[in-house]
């Protein structure tokens, strides 16, 4: 049976490879969390977000031809956020949106977005 302090002294010996290993995925997570945060400011607001706007917009002004572009608004949001991860978490609202109003499969438009 463990004692207490060898417990503690196996839990910080953990904690303290994680906080070694920390600088090495700085950079991810900022990149997850602006991401996530970008993402919300987005899509948050319901009929007044700029996904919906943007989604609804678009695809009535273009109509079923919003369909043959929406893989180029993928690489477009790729090339401006540098990952394709980033992009499909930002744009995915717009493209949901977007095949609400031409009745089409929202999995359809956000497949079609991916890289």
């Amino acid at each position: 049976m463990q004692t207490l302090a060898s417990c503690l002294g196996s839990l910080r010996s953990k904690i303290g490879q994680w906080f070694l290993h920390l600088p090495l995925h700085a950079g991810t997570i900022s990149a997850m969390l602006g991401a996530m945060i970008l993402s919300q400011l987005i899509s948050a607001g319901g009929h007044d977000s700029p996904a919906y706007i943007t989604g609804y917009y678009l695809s009535n002004w273009l109509g079923r031809g919003y369909l043959g572009i929406a893989g180029f608004i993928g690489v477009l949001g790729t090339f401006i956020s540098g990952s394709t991860m980033t992009a499909n978490v930002t744009f995915g609202a717009i493209q949901q949106e977007s095949a609400a109003v031409l009745a089409a499969s929202g999995s359809y438009e956000v497949l079609a977005s991916v890289v």
